[in-house]
């Protein structure tokens, strides 16, 4: 894609010149040109596998670009500033006029649909990174978001890999298959999911057919381990959460509010630790 390099330098920047101002200009100029460029050609194809593929990709790049305005900031200190970033790009990118991401087409809300995954990458980053006023610490989008072949083709979102094992399998390394789904409510749901237990009541909001083919990923890759003598044990969770325009959010860059911002994280951590999704003491 001829924006990957562009994202690639604005990866090299560190957490001080990210809060830059001309930082800060690069990303805007990136998302009005190269990404929409692309994003809107995309999306003016009719269904297929390779748009569906570049879509991801390209959302995975905007999850990266995003979460490079705010990753190790701190909310105290850069609180303001990140708020009016956000108006600035949500503007950018959701704004009711021809010259935004979406624009006004006959196609807004599937485009809308699709910018709005990629914001829900970074609000479970911020679950799973705490409370703690420093947005992000340690986690990057680029080392456990797939790549769109993987997501269009297992229905997988992200693959996280905390180091912890499974007692109960032979000491297997645990392995994390992730698929994320977005509530216009305020719910924050972490759930472990089987084609085996799916039920139609389900919270999970995940189909039969995405289970198996993330579970046809999951033996794949349990195989692919043995062969080359290693253990691993591949689980499947479904992740919900709010969409940026949501009360817990609130903004672009899929940081909870600080509004019970404490508590709500506790309790998904709770929630995910109890499921498996996390690992105890995480």
């Amino acid at each position: 894609m001829a924006d990957q390099a562009e994202v690639a330098k604005l990866e090299t920047q560190d957490a001080k010149e990210r809060l830059s101002a001309n930082f800060f200009t690069d990303v805007k100029n990136w998302i009005r040109k190269d990404f929409k460029s692309e994003f809107r050609d995309l999306i003016s194809r009719t269904s297929s596998v390779d748009r569906n593929i570049g879509l991801a990709n390209l959302g995975k790049n905007l999850s990266i670009v995003l979460q490079l305005c705010v990753r190790d900031q701190n909310l105290l200190v850069s609180g303001l500033e990140i708020g009016k970033r956000s108006k600035e790009l949500e503007e950018i990118l959701f704004g009711d006029s021809d010259i935004s991401v979406i624009g006004k087409g006959n196609r807004r809300e599937f485009a809308k649909a699709n910018l709005i995954g990629p914001i829900s990458v970074l609000t479970f980053l911020d679950l799973i990174s705490g409370s703690d006023t420093e947005v992000m610490k340690g986690l990057k989008v680029s080392e456990i978001a797939t790549e769109g072949v993987i997501d269009n083709t297992s229905k997988v979102d992200l693959i996280l890999r905390f180091g912890d094992k499974n007692p109960y399998a032979d000491n297997a390394e645990i392995v994390r298959l992730v698929q994320l789904k977005t509530s216009p409510d305020n719910k924050f749901i972490p759930k472990r999911v089987s084609s085996d237990s799916l039920t139609e009541s389900s919270d999970s909001k995940v189909t039969q057919k995405d289970i198996e083919q993330m579970e046809i990923l999951a033996q794949q890759m349990e195989g692919e381990a043995r062969s080359g003598g290693k253990n691993i044990d591949v689980q499947i969770f479904t992740v919900t959460v709010p969409a940026y325009d949501a009360r817990a959010i609130g903004n672009v860059f899929g940081i909870i509010s600080t509004s019970d911002r404490t508590d709500r994280i506790g309790m998904f951590q709770r929630n995910a630790a109890r499921e498996g999704l996390l690992p105890s003491g995480k």
